[in-house]
């Protein structure tokens, strides 16, 4: 593990424990991101300010945005969070807000979109872009696209290799009775996992 993120959180109390809990066992970092249903608050009442200004003092590397929703009002509150921290800033919007299209829900933000979008948030001041819900490989490809366009010499994956420490590998032994969702891959049969919006 190189890192922890922490994402989608509603309730400021449960990201605290989160935090808490991670630096119990961990100094690794940690980007903390906070789930919003508007431009001002959680499904749980509390205020973007209340995250931003608690975030500030919690022993974490980033602060972030994501979920919840998408491209056009993430980047509208970066400028307000880039106010009121010095951390670096995350954002992973939606891929906009699902849509029932034939009783399916249906992201209808194109990759196209997402990284136009992207790169705002890259020239506002945002360190770390991606996407949450509805996100395809088709929109990470667009948004890293982008985002190397601000900084077309690097090579990400180079960066990334160079900063790990080579080391044992190592495999967590196998449990002695498979879940049935392991039994079942393990077997090449179909799987459905479902996730269900509390």
């Amino acid at each position: 593990v190189d890192l922890f993120v922490i994402e989608t959180f509603s309730d400021l109390e449960e990201l605290r424990l989160a935090i808490h809990a991670i630096r119990e066992v961990s100094d690794l970092p940690i980007i903390a991101q906070f789930r919003l249903i508007n431009e001002k608050e959680s499904a749980l009442g509390y205020a973007f300010e209340d995250f931003v200004a608690a975030l500030n003092e919690e022993p974490i590397d980033v602060v972030g945005l994501n979920c919840g929703l998408g491209s056009a009002a993430a980047l509208d509150m970066v400028e307000r969070l880039r106010a009121m921290t010095d951390k670096p800033i995350s954002v992973q919007p939606n891929a906009g807000l699902p849509q029932t299209v034939d009783d399916r829900s249906i992201y209808l933000s194109s990759p196209e979109y997402m990284a136009v979008y992207a790169g705002r948030m890259i020239q506002k001041g945002v360190n770390i872009v991606g996407g949450c819900c509805g996100t395809t490989p088709a929109h990470i490809r667009h948004i890293r696209a982008q985002a190397r366009a601000f900084d077309p010499g690097s090579n990400i994956e180079e960066k990334l290799l160079d900063e790990i420490e080579p080391g044992e590998v190592t495999r967590p032994e196998p449990a002695d009775t498979p879940s049935q969702m392991a039994a079942k891959l393990r077997a090449g049969k179909y799987v459905i996992s479902v996730e269900i919006d509390p």
